[in-house]
This record gives structure tokens, C-alpha cells and sequence, in this order.
């Protein structure tokens, strides 16, 4: 067994009576009794070692899709992510390229009436069209919760996904629904959006496809951190709002260029505000709705031993997806008032996926107790590491102390996490002062790489989280079957990295009160002062 020299033979009736492995990354010599009190951090040190891996082993996490960990002069280059990024890259410019191409009119000789016509109604639905997506965009974020990985490259994730369900799929969709368009006889351009038979028979099974690539590839690719429905359901409507969210710039800038160019008897501005209201209030749910159908049967796959399952379970959610944005299409196409279908099955869907949604935050929240407790049990985790971990609530609680723990963060970290993210999207969408605009784009960039760069309490506390959720989920995968010993090695390094992030001011249980900016000012302000009293002579 990789890095152990012992093993646990001495086990609680609760542990005895499951059916997973073992515990134990590296244990002393002598057996670990569930009975031996965990008292203090130094037992807890002589129990855990982060091992040492060989080659072997680093092979054998690798086959296993776990975090092999290459040695620091050949991390870069044994990255499959330094190859990956610049080919994405590269195919994201041609997809954007190529949408441009399709969408915007050449300038021919003298006259670029029609191209910047056509410029100017995409700047104009680019503003109607961001008011649905980064709502959205944000909703589907915070309901990553549990995630294994830290957020930098979460957050490299979550934008390789956007952008390609902005570019890839949406460029792949309109080239491929045009070709099937004009191969049916389609009477229009080859627009589904001009012909309500590819809207219904083709856009559907083409839409899909392209949405749910990149979460095939993420599942190959990074299964290991494919751990829960809430993060499938998170990478799904972020690839699904990216989608809707150029499609509805092509639909808004259609029906800006037309209301300018004929008499219908309302402005521009009002004739995308109308179709704003449809597309982007009423319905801004449909892309996402159809791709979390997909993605939900590909989380399946990814925990069960099946292979059955894991064949038909993508199948079936791919093929539910597409039957349903294709009824979805259809109604809307033929039914001369699609209200009722609107109120008494699509409100109804949206409403379970969102209870749904809440239910696996509950549910992967009494996974990780269980998996956790089986360390509690072993005296492996202390207890309030567990129940700190496994809940949602406890988790906040614990971060938001950590921010006031040290001075920086204290006065920082508000900015950065709470007035941030707001401050920034008013500044892209509002127009404000040149000053305050210059302010918020130097003041909270700045915060921001602070808080995620230099070494705090909090920014120890954000990856203590992250790898005792990575602990959890991995006894989990062993308990299934799904990782093999090699999680063993990986279960040491875990063990060593949360006992080494505990010496980085990591505090699970908060102690005293919280000590927020004006509480560092007062000390600060006490402490000169008595420093300066000390250093005034006393007259005699």
C-alpha cells in the first residue's frame, strides 16, 4: 500500500459493518484504536505523513484520473493544460471570427451603410442581452458549492465553459444548422430562426450537442473533480447562458436592424425592449433548463460502477434535452397562444430543477458528514473539522471570520468578495463618473489579487475547505470502487495538506470575537499609544 507502513486494525462495529477500504494514508507501527482520544495537533502529526511519491506511484494516480503531482522541473511541461489552453484559445478566436463573418456585412466599395447598421444594432443588444446572462451567469456560480478545487482554477474552468457555449457551440450551431437547413429544403436562409421546421426537427439535436461538448470533455478529462450533480448542474447552465446569450444578441440586433430600416411603427429601442421581455425575462430559462437535462445524466455515469449505466444514462439525458427544447419549439411555433403551455409545464420544470438544486446542496452536505465521520470515527479528523466542512452555513461562517483575522483582508476583503463583484458589473453596465469608474477599476482588481496571492488565514482557510471536500469525496470514490489504491497516496497528501494549512492560522472553530476593521483600528490606536507613553520621561 503507497505510503503506509501500518494499518487500522481495530475498528468501530460502525466502520466494521461497511463494505469500503480500509482507512489510513500512513499510520505509526502500532495499530489505531478508534477508543484513543484526539487530543492535540502533535498526535494527530505522528499519526499523518504526507508520503513520498516514486514514479510508480505518480503513474498509477495518473491511470486513476487523480492529482499525480509532477515534480517542479517538469510541472509545466507534463501539464496537459499547458497544451490544452492555447489550442482552446486559438479555437475560440476562429469561432469568434467566424460568428463575426456570418452576422456582420462586408463593407462593399464606398457604402458600409448595411455594416455599420448592423455594428451599431449589436452594441445596442449586447446591453439588453448582458442584463439575462450575468444574473444567470452569477445564480449558477454560487450554486457550485462543495468544490474540490481552489478558485483560480475553478474559475479558469467556469470561463473556458462560457466561452465555449459563447463561441464553440454557438459557431459550430450556426454553421451546421444552416448546411441541414438548406439540405431539408428549407424555404428561408437556412436560419431555424426563419423556418419553423429546422427550429423544431434540426436546431434541437445540433443545440445540444454543441452545449454539452465541453462537458463530455471535462468528464473525460477531469473526472476526479467531477464529484457532485451541483457542479454538473453549475458548468451545464454556464455553457447554456453563454449560448443564449450570443443567440439573443443575433435575434436583438435582427430586430433592431429591421425596425430602423422599416416603418413598424415603434423605434429600434422599443422593438428589441419587446423582444427582450420574451426571450430574455419569460423565457431565459429554456438553454439551460434543456442542457442541465444533459449533464444530469452524464453525473450519473461519472458515480456508478455500471457500464450499462454509464452508456445510457448520457444517452437518455441527451435525448430528453433534445425532445424537449424540440416540443419547446414547436409549441411556440404552431400554437397560437402558448401561455398556458408556458405557465402548466415550463414554470413547473424550472421550479424542480430548483428544488432540485437546493436538495443536492443537503444532500452532498450529509455525504461528506458520512465519509468524513468515518475519519472522526478512526480519530483521524476532529470532529469539528467534519462538521465545519459538511455545512454550508458553517463553511461561511468560518471563511467570513477568517477574513477579519488579519489586518489586510480585514480592510480588503470586503471589497474584493462582498462590493467587488457588484461595483464591476455597474461599472460594465451603467455609466458613471470617469473617477469613480477609474477608482472601482483600480481599487478592486487590486483587492482581489491580494486576497487570492498573499498568504492569510483566510486565503489558508479557503484551501483547508477545498481539501478536506477533496477527503471526503475521495472516501467516497474508494468506498464505491470508483478510485482504486492509488487513492491511498493521494489520501496522505490531503491528511499533510489541511495539518499544514492548520499552522497558517486555519481556525475550524472560531475563537473570540470577530475582529473587524474598526477592532484593528482601536488596537493599533492603543498600541501607539502606549507605546508613546513609554517612551515620554517621567519628570521628578
Amino acid at each position: 500500500m503507497i505510503g503506509t507502513t501500518g494499518s487500522l486494525s481495530v475498528m468501530s462495529d460502525a466502520l466494521a459493518t461497511r463494505s469500503a477500504p480500509p482507512l489510513g494514508p500512513t499510520t505509526t507501527s502500532a495499530p489505531l484504536t478508534t477508543s484513543a482520544p484526539l487530543a492535540t495537533n502533535q498526535r494527530r502529526r505522528s499519526l499523518v505523513t504526507t508520503p513520498e511519491l516514486t514514479e510508480a506511484d505518480r503513474q498509477a494516480m495518473r491511470r486513476s484520473g487523480l492529482p499525480w503531482r509532477p515534480t517542479p522541473g517538469d510541472r509545466f511541461w507534463k501539464s496537459p493544460i499547458t497544451y490544452l489552453v492555447p489550442v482552446m484559445l486559438a479555437g475560440y478566436v476562429f469561432c469568434a471570427w467566424y460568428l463575426w463573418q456570418a452576422v456582420v456585412p462586408p463593407v462593399t466599395g464606398e457604402d458600409s451603410t448595411a455594416h455599420r447598421a448592423v455594428v451599431e444594432a449589436i452594441g445596442k443588444s449586447n446591453q439588453y442581452a448582458l442584463l439575462t446572462v450575468v444574473p444567470l451567469a452569477l445564480v449558477f456560480v454560487l450554486a457550485d458549492r462543495f468544490r474540490t478545487q481552489t478558485f483560480l482554477p475553478r474559475l479558469g474552468i467556469w470561463a473556458m465553459t462560457f466561452a465555449w457555449g459563447a463561441l464553440a457551440a454557438t459557431a459550430f450551431s450556426m454553421w451546421l444548422n444552416t448546411w441541414m437547413s438548406q439540405f431539408l429544403g428549407v424555404v428561408g436562409e437556412g436560419d431555424p430562426a426563419t423556418a419553423a421546421r429546422a427550429a423544431i426537427f434540426v436546431a434541437p439535436f445540433v443545440e445540444e450537442f454543441g452545449k454539452a461538448t465541453i462537458l463530455f470533455w471535462i468528464a473525460i478529462l477531469a473526472r476526479y473533480r467531477w464529484v457532485s450533480r451541483l457542479g454538473a448542474i453549475t458548468l451545464a447552465g454556464l455553457s447554456a447562458a453563454a449560448f443564449a446569450y450570443v443567440e439573443n444578441i443575433t435575434y436583438y440586433a435582427r430586430v433592431y436592424v429591421y425596425a430602423a430600416q422599416n416603418n413598424v411603427g415603434i423605434t429600434p429601442e422599443e422593438a428589441v425592449q419587446q423582444l427582450w421581455m420574451m426571450r430574455g425575462v419569460a423565457s431565459f430559462f429554456a438553454h439551460p433548463l434543456f442542457t442541465i437535462m444533459t449533464v444530469l445524466g452524464l453525473a450519473v455515469a461519472l458515480r456508478t460502477r455500471s457500464r450499462l449505466v454509464r452508456v445510457m444514462a448520457p444517452l437518455a439525458g441527451y435525448l430528453g434535452a433534445a425532445l424537449l427544447h424540440m416540443a419547446w419549439n414547436g409549441f411556440s411555433s404552431t400554437l397560437p397562444d402558448p401561455m398556458p403551455l408556458y405557465f402548466f409545464v415550463a414554470i413547473p420544470l424550472v421550479m424542480t430543477v430548483i428544488t432540485t438544486t437546493v436538495g443536492q446542496v443537503w444532500r452532498q452536505s450529509r455525504l461528506l458528514r458520512a465519509r468524513l465521520g468515518d475519519y472522526v470515527l478512526a480519530g483521524w479528523l476532529p470532529e469539528s473539522d467534519q462538521q465545519v466542512i459538511s455545512s454550508p452555513l458553517k463553511r461561511i461562517s468560518t471563511l467570513w471570520s477568517a477574513m477579519f483575522a488579519h489586518p489586510m483582508t480585514a480592510f480588503l476583503g470586503p471589497i474584493a468578495v462582498i462590493l467587488g463583484p457588484p461595483l464591476l458589473l455597474g461599472v460594465w453596465l451603467f455609466k458613471w463618473h470617469w473617477a469613480v469608474e477609474t477608482l472601482v477599476l483600480l481599487v478592486v482588481p487590486f483587492s482581489m489579487v491580494l486576497c487570492l496571492l498573499v498568504p492569510t488565514p483566510w486565503r489558508a482557510t479557503l484551501r483547508w475547505l477545498r481539501a478536506g471536500t477533496e477527503l471526503g469525496y475521495l472516501r467516497d470514490g474508494m468506498t464505491k470502487g470508483l478510485i482504486d489504491e492509488a487513492g491511498r497516496a493521494r489520501e496522505g497528501q490531503l491528511f499533510g495538506e489541511l495539518e499544514a494549512l492548520r499552522d497558517q492560522g486555519v481556525e475550524p472553530v472560531a475563537k473570540g470575537r470577530t475582529k473587524y476593521p474598526w477592532v484593528w483600528i482601536s488596537e493599533a490606536l492603543a498600541s501607539r499609544t502606549v507605546t508613546t507613553a513609554r517612551r515620554v520621561p517621567v519628570r521628578r
